[in-house]
């Protein structure tokens, strides 16, 4: 499901996984223009700018963690169509996160840079690991490192063997927040550096990715909270596409927001999230263009 673009878009892994368990319930809107989505023209006449497209989507995300002892849980949660397993283990030298991701339902065209003819979809399978270690160097800062890597398999590809997309994905993260006040109001500032290596069959299709984000997260009171968040990022492919006649390299921005109500209208446990975001993907070819707003309102419960 691509949705789950919605918020890779912005990067990453500024969240830590999350300890406290919750559904969450919603519903959002997406305007993009790609090319690569399935949701964009079936069939196209030329390999130029994506028409826009206007996307409805529900919203489903949960986490459900268990306490083994004082020092370790195990725990599922699933975001935007994406599902992982995995374990925490505090000690005294810092804090390990590990465990297992797949995606329950993906679809990309089997050739995307068909013309004149109807494209057809396929179905991704994406399925990983990831390991993180976290620790706090000193009481107003967090620091932790993640190592990401998935398998990436289409069901049907029909590009060229220099376009294939199968490949092999390592994303390494590392994240720094620091805590502090203004005017007695508790503020984190966030900041993500991220390093991606998609190695795919084919060269033309594989890339690396470097990424940068900043932001903060104010708390208003003990009942709202704001979190801004701007990421920039380089991507460069590897060899030419023989369908643009070029390299591929992109520039690409993007800035989102979310408002959090704790406790609306007195509900205890639960909290209402507002979200909304840009990003833009600038490259030397106009077919990779992209370009994606969203908005996304959801309704929480804690236990």
């Amino acid at each position: 499901m691509k949705k789950r673009l919605l918020f890779s878009l912005m990067v990453c892994s500024l969240y830590a996984s999350e300890q406290t368990n919750y559904i969450e319930l919603g519903f959002g809107q997406l305007k993009e223009k790609d090319n690569f989505s399935v949701e964009s023209d079936k069939s196209i006449s030329s390999l130029g700018k994506a028409d826009s497209e206007t996307l409805y989507f529900p919203y489903v995300g949960f986490n459900f963690n268990y306490n083994l002892n004082e020092t370790s849980s195990i725990y599922v949660n699933s975001q935007l169509g994406d599902f992982s397993l995995g374990s925490n283990i505090k000690t005294p030298h810092g804090s390990f996160d590990f465990g297992f991701t797949t995606n329950f339902y993906d679809e990309a065209w089997e050739n995307p840079y068909l013309t004149n003819e109807k494209r057809e979809k396929t179905k991704v399978k994406k399925n990983g690991t990831y390991f993180t270690y976290g620790k706090s160097f000193f009481a107003s800062h967090e620091f932790s490192i993640t190592h990401k890597y998935k398998e990436v398999d289409y069901d049907k590809d029909t590009l060229t063997k220099k376009l294939k997309r199968d490949a092999k994905e390592h994303t390494i993260s590392v994240d720094n927040n620091f805590s502090s006040n203004i005017k007695n109001l508790p503020i984190t500032y966030l900041t993500n550096v991220a390093y991606k290596i998609y190695d795919a069959d084919g060269k033309a299709s594989s890339y690396k990715k470097a990424s940068f984000a900043i932001g903060a997260n104010l708390q208003i009171n003990k009942r709202f909270d704001l979190t801004l968040l701007n990421s920039f990022a380089r991507k460069d492919y590897e060899e030419h596409n023989s369908f643009v006649d070029k390299k591929v390299s992109s520039d690409i921005y993007g800035f989102m927001s979310t408002f959090k109500w704790n406790e609306p209208f007195n509900y205890k446990n639960t909290y209402l999230s507002f979200q909304n975001g840009y990003i833009k993907e600038e490259a030397n070819a106009n077919f990779f263009d992209k370009e994606k707003k969203f908005a996304l309102v959801s309704i929480g419960y804690k236990f």
